[in-house]
């Protein structure tokens, strides 16, 4: 003869079937999402040089840079 289960432990039973497979899920969609902050930030960086270059802003155009004395920066 089965048991039957109560409405609580069956919600028990489906939360942990569900973690373990969110569990394979990150594992293997975690690397696509370092990829993706990866590429978010080198797209990130090439726009905020894009933007000091137009607007006279980048290293290149400082008085340290000019002079000779990057490191100054």
């Amino acid at each position: 003869m089965h048991r039957k289960h109560s409405v609580a432990s069956l919600s028990g039973m489906r939360a942990q079937r569900s973690n373990s497979q969110d569990a394979k899920r990150t594992s293997s969609c975690g690397k696509q999402g370092a990829q993706l902050r990866y590429k978010a930030a080198l797209v990130r960086e090439m726009e905020t040089n894009w933007y000091l270059k137009m607007f006279g802003l980048s290293k290149e155009e400082t008085v340290a840079h000019k002079t000779g004395m990057p490191y100054r920066t």
